[in-house]
């Protein structure tokens, strides 16, 4: 049987989470408020780990990474999904023109903020490439097995085992 554990440490996440929960997932799952760097769950317990567009927002990922490493049971997976750009040049030239000049103040104007898309131009360039992210998620102690594109490159699917 399979049971679904959200961590998040934001209320206003897990409320959102919550109302989601309740309108549709089949099968067991639980919510808990936490922290990735020391996250609320028994060492050696958990048989995959997933993480969509947050690891770029936290300064400690050695620390995250490490946790997740500790709750994950011997041989467990770790998927991560986080924004990246297109390796093609061409694409990649035309995405970065897009990302940069175009999604900040687009963004920003029709979600009636002046810092949302701005920051998120910002925390995609801050994080590291491919080549630096596999390498930190290694050093942490796990084996990458797939890093996958989506999007022609947009977001990366890095997947890892626990060593």
């Amino acid at each position: 049987a399979v049971h679904a554990v959200g961590v998040d440490f934001s209320p206003r996440m897990l409320s959102i989470a919550k109302k989601k929960l309740d309108k549709g997932l089949h099968g067991p799952a639980s919510l808990a408020l936490g922290d990735g760097r020391l996250l609320p769950i028994k060492s050696n317990s958990i048989d995959a780990v997933t993480m969509a567009f947050g690891i770029r927002n936290i300064r400690e990922r050695h620390q995250v990474l490490s946790e997740f490493r500790r709750v994950l049971k011997d041989g467990g997976q770790l998927l991560i999904m986080e924004f990246d750009f297109p390796s093609h040049q061409f694409l990649g030239q035309l995405y970065r023109f897009y990302f940069d000049r175009i999604l900040p103040p687009l963004g920003n104007w029709i979600s009636r903020t002046d810092y949302a898309y701005t920051y998120l131009a910002q925390s995609v360039h801050g994080f590291p490439d491919e080549k630096r992210f596999c390498a930190e998620i290694e050093d942490a102690g796990f084996h990458i097995t797939a890093v996958k594109e989506l999007t022609f490159g947009v977001a990366k699917i890095y997947e890892s085992m626990k060593r």
